[in-house]
């Protein structure tokens, strides 16, 4: 029989143990996360739900930083993104949004965040002039869940080379897949041997600068794609619709909600040649 000291010492060694165990495998397990996922020394909390806008920083090793940002003005989506991984998936969401969530991968200026800021190491250079934006390559793969919104990118530009709260350029989306939601065609185009309808309008939101939205809807929906963005900015310069002088100030890809798809993920992500900031 072990003395009765000695059992308490046993019983808090192994009780110890355990916490430290659950603190490595799950950090969110062993602190109270708040509703952002971000606690009060702001040391992201990964593997945790970020709700409400907010975001998580993620650092690729070999690459450089990025946003895992649950844009959703405040209200019910929730994600959980993992630490060195692009990924994340989308565990809650509410029952109508109009377009007005977006969790997204995001790298650059988002909503006057910079995916660089408080980092050393390699970063993407943001606004860059288009004519001068290297080769930026992508590559996505996703899982689709049932509800209506689209599967897409999010590539902003800015007549000048700041970063205002709102990009008064082109907004130049790709949307991969759109289940539920209805597409307008104003012309076609094979672009990385994918053939795509066109539309384009210039928005008026009360309020706020005008700017291009130009959106390209994949004719034959798809969860995963491979991508040389330079490709879809010539198209866009050659019909107008981009200026080869305007700045790229951001490049996002994530789910635009409208309602549903609650198990949405992206679980491969990838963006190259961007020129990297000195």
């Amino acid at each position: 029989m072990f003395p009765k000291r000695r059992v308490i010492q046993l019983l808090a060694a192994i009780a110890c143990a355990i916490t430290f165990f659950i603190a490595n495998v799950n950090p969110a397990a062993a602190n109270d996360v708040p509703a952002n996922g971000v606690p009060s020394d702001g040391v992201p909390i990964y593997n945790a739900r970020v709700c409400g806008t907010d975001w998580v920083d993620i650092h690729m090793p070999n690459a450089s930083y990025y946003n895992v940002y649950n844009d959703d003005f405040g209200r019910e989506t929730c994600v959980v993104a993992e630490l060195h991984h692009l990924d994340f998936r989308i565990s809650s969401a509410g029952n109508s949004y109009g377009f007005d969530a977006y969790p997204n991968i995001s790298s650059g200026w988002e909503d006057n965040k910079y995916t660089c800021t408080g980092h050393t190491g390699q970063c993407y250079t943001y606004p860059v002039q288009a004519d001068h934006d290297g080769d930026p390559v992508t590559s996505i793969a996703g899982w689709l869940a049932p509800g209506s919104y689209d599967f897409s990118y999010d590539v902003w530009f800015n007549k000048t080379d700041s970063h205002p709260l709102q990009d008064n350029g082109t907004e130049l989306m790709i949307w991969l897949a759109h289940p539920g939601v209805p597409e307008a065609v104003d012309r076609s185009v094979t672009i990385d041997g994918v053939k795509w309808d066109v539309t384009t309008w210039i928005t008026n939101h009360p309020g706020e600068p005008h700017w291009r939205l130009v959106i390209y809807y994949a004719v034959y929906p798809r969860s995963s794609a491979s991508l040389h963005l330079n490709n879809f900015f010539t198209d866009a310069e050659r019909h107008g619709e981009l200026g080869s002088s305007d700045w790229l100030t951001a490049i996002d890809a994530g789910f635009e909600l409208v309602h549903g798809g609650v198990g949405d993920n992206i679980h491969q992500y990838s963006l190259t040649g961007l020129p990297a900031k000195q």
